[in-house]
């Protein structure tokens, strides 16, 4: 089984890496343009996803704490794939030995093969976005 699944309008698609559903998400091209042209197309494609929501689509660096309700961040691939699972753009479920998106998550009293990340987005987003601003 890979180690992530992303389900979409009942469809399932599986992925062995992040890379892989980034290719998927946003372009096979995505990881041959720079690192600017990769931000604008996670920034166009999130104003896409975000069309009927009241999501303020921001960069990590506009973000004055920790604070993400009603915001869709951006500042790389984990924050974007982050910020569409909280907005249930997509299902993800990934593989509780994978440690993609969940390394942060106690994992102790977890049975099942995969967890729904989902379920922990908003959490994981904010413990993200304090690592990377070193809070």
């Amino acid at each position: 089984m890979k180690d992530l699944i992303l389900i979409e309008n009942e469809k399932y698609y599986q992925f062995d890496s992040l890379e892989g559903m980034i290719g998927f998400l946003l372009g096979d091209n995505y990881f041959n343009i720079s690192k600017e042209e990769q931000l604008e197309l996670m920034d166009l494609n999130a104003r896409a996803n975000c069309i009927n929501t009241n999501l303020r689509i921001v960069k990590l660096d506009e973000l004055a704490d920790n604070s993400i309700n009603n915001m869709f961040v951006i500042h790389d691939e984990k924050t974007y794939v982050l910020s569409l699972l909280i907005i249930n753009r997509y299902k993800l479920l990934e593989k509780t030995t994978s440690n993609i998106f969940t390394q942060d998550l106690n994992k102790d009293n977890i049975e099942d093969n995969y967890i729904i990340v989902n379920k922990f987005s908003n959490e994981l987003l904010k413990k993200y976005i304090a690592k990377i601003k070193g809070l």
